[in-house]
């Protein structure tokens, strides 16, 4: 309500520089009471939501969220408080796209903000079925692994209904230890981890790692699934996750499918590597170049249609 801020301090880290780094902070304000009018650009999602927090210097303020189509071009006004005075910041004929696009770095980065803000809705006020779902669906679309999404490299199907069930339930139960821990050294971690996904000024990255383990999750755990996920990596000479675009693709059984890939509903269109298919089926949808140059196994939707390359 006040636009506070939280800190932690760990036993082994020192108060007195965290008190410096705060007061280094609010002694500067550039901007307060901050609001911004999209000038009729429909919003969802919007992070910040509510009240935006106050700008200080050294400091940036990034709003993500999603739109639906409106007046365009558009005016966007940023207002707030300067010196104890009203300003006004004026932006003019801004045009937003029509359809989805764009820089895929925004949308990760809502995603993982989204992410975040769905965890602190299941530590607040418990785990439900719609918010595991939402948390599950937009792991796997943007390839957000933290511990509690490790169900991203745990399941061989996460793709599937079967393995999107099973993730779910797993999900689920974490969800319900992580509502449960409201004090304590893990609630804490949770609480920081958990804000730092809120307020992320870049996407998190696609194998991330908490200061520690989750709730009803030991380190040991953690650090054997990151592990496990990196000799593989090595062993394959490849990232289990990969972002082309604005896609991710998760590697299976050393092949590179598309999340948005529905194994149960879809049926890929077949083309060899390297084939005279292969190079006219990239010059007819030049869509798919960046995708194909995954490798030799790559499995990739485009405008609804599943694209599947092979070795032989």
């Amino acid at each position: 309500q006040f636009r506070g801020a939280s800190s932690y301090v760990r036993p082994y880290e020192s108060i007195d520089e965290e008190v410096a780094s705060l007061y280094g902070k609010v002694s500067a304000p550039v901007l307060t009471d901050v609001t911004l009018d999209m000038g009729g650009i429909q919003t969802d999602f919007v992070y910040p939501n509510g009240q935006l927090p106050d700008l200080f210097a050294g400091e940036q303020l990034t709003i993500v969220g999603q739109y639906r189509q409106g007046a365009t071009p558009i005016t966007l006004t940023l207002r707030g408080q300067l010196n104890g005075e009203s300003v006004a910041y004026v932006y003019e004929d801004l045009t937003f796209r029509e359809r989805a696009g764009g820089e895929p770095f925004i949308a990760r980065l809502w995603a993982t903000r989204r992410i975040g803000e769905l965890l602190n809705q299941i530590r607040f006020n418990g785990e439900n079925p719609e918010l595991v779902e939402s948390v599950v669906t937009l792991s796997v679309r943007y390839g957000i692994i933290t511990p509690y999404t490790s169900f991203l490299i745990e399941e061989d199907d996460i793709l599937s209904q079967q393995g999107r069930a099973r993730a779910e339930a797993s999900f689920s139960q974490d969800a319900q230890t992580l509502s449960n821990q409201v004090s304590g050294a893990v609630a804490v971690e949770a609480a920081d981890a958990i804000g730092g996904m809120n307020s992320a000024s870049a996407p998190a990255p696609m194998l991330m790692q908490l200061a520690t383990a989750p709730a009803g999750m030991a380190q040991s755990e953690v650090d054997g699934m990151l592990s496990i996920a990196e000799s593989e990596a090595t062993q394959q000479r490849a990232q289990p996750l990969q972002t082309v675009g604005e896609k991710t693709f998760i590697l299976q059984n050393g092949v590179y499918v598309d999340t948005t890939y529905q194994p149960d509903s879809m049926t890929p269109r077949q083309v060899i590597f390297l084939s005279d298919e292969y190079f006219a089926l990239m010059e007819a949808v030049p869509a798919l170049s960046e995708y194909f140059a995954l490798g030799e196994a790559v499995i990739v939707v485009v405008d609804g249609i599943a694209y599947e390359v092979t070795a032989q």
